[in-house]
């Protein structure tokens, strides 16, 4: 059996009726919430830095040394092994290559690699 034939009333409503919103823009009454607005940037001059040329270093770490004769650390260790290995120097806990030592280790080789080239002829 149906409720109105036992009670003689149809089920109440109690919920309001759903709103179907509609997609566009809002209406002149509608409140809306504002998006967040960020504050603007402000732009500030580029200013050329205050530093002079380069200084050229006067001594190399290992690391440096091998970065700037092309060569690896570990090429850098078996040559110093071998008793091929530029001059080093202890500086408190550092190890350090000067840049006459490395010149030095540069003529040692360029001359070695040039009597090699005579004896093998």
């Amino acid at each position: 059996m149906a409720r109105r034939e036992v009670t003689g009333r149809g089920p109440s409503v109690t919920a309001a009726p759903r709103v179907e919103l509609a997609s566009g823009p809002p209406l002149p009454n509608e409140k809306t919430s504002a998006p967040p607005v960020e504050p603007k940037r402000v732009k500030r001059a580029v200013l050329p830095p205050v530093r002079g040329p380069p200084i050229a270093p006067m001594a190399y770490s290992i690391r440096q040394f091998c970065e700037a004769h092309n060569i690896s650390v570990d090429t850098y260790f078996r040559m110093q092994r071998v008793g091929f290995g530029p001059v080093t120097m202890k500086v408190g806990g550092r190890t350090l290559i000067s840049v006459e030592a490395a010149a030095a280790w540069r003529r040692e080789r360029e001359a070695e690699t040039s009597t090699r080239t005579v004896a093998a002829e």
